[in-house]
């Protein structure tokens, strides 16, 4: 029993430090911004799901003893899987809040949910790929490289904005395909 304790606890604590970081890191909105880009709210609704079944099934091997076994390492079981699951839910919920893509007047920034921030200015790059059977577009300078997903209505403004801000040998047909498919 005391193991589902340390689990029920380090969830905990995982959770609150991941708040604390999807609160503390946002970006400030900046002069020039022409729009932000963030991953989808369905991604979110996947990570609160694995988060709720973290602390359900904690729940329920406290109520029902018998679930998963009744030695101690069906405990450890219980309790480890509980964690990872809290992990990984929590993981999502940065991927989801953290990660974004903001577009400016002359440049293009990607913030990762960790490491440092890249920038890209629009006449630097020269490739975009888009991978088969994805909307998500691969921006491909000198210094750099990102792709770009998310929010499929800001999703294709982003992709109108590169349209016209990226140099037209590079645009080619790429990004009018991509505003074909099916986004929003």
């Amino acid at each position: 029993m005391i193991v589902l304790l340390v689990s029920l606890v380090l969830c905990v604590v995982l959770l609150s430090l991941t708040a604390i970081q999807i609160k503390r890191r946002q970006p400030q909105q900046q002069q020039g911004e022409l729009l932000r880009l963030s991953e989808t709210k369905a991604t979110a609704v996947m990570g609160g799901m694995l988060i709720a079944l973290g602390f359900f099934i904690l729940y329920m091997k406290t109520v029902n003893v018998t679930i998963a076994g009744t030695d101690q390492t069906s405990y450890l079981f219980v309790g480890g899987f509980a964690l990872m699951c809290v992990a990984i839910g929590c993981g999502i919920m940065a991927y989801t809040f953290l990660q974004k893509v903001i577009a400016f007047e002359d440049k293009v920034v990607f913030i990762p949910i960790i490491g440092r921030t890249k920038q890209l200015y629009w006449n630097e790059i020269s490739e975009i790929k888009v991978p088969f059977l994805t909307n998500n577009a691969t921006f491909i300078g000198k210094s750099c490289k990102f792709t770009v997903g998310g929010e499929p209505k800001t999703y294709k403004e982003f992709i109108k904005i590169a349209k016209k801000k990226v140099k037209p040998e590079v645009v080619s047909d790429v990004l009018e395909k991509l505003l074909n498919r099916s986004l929003a």
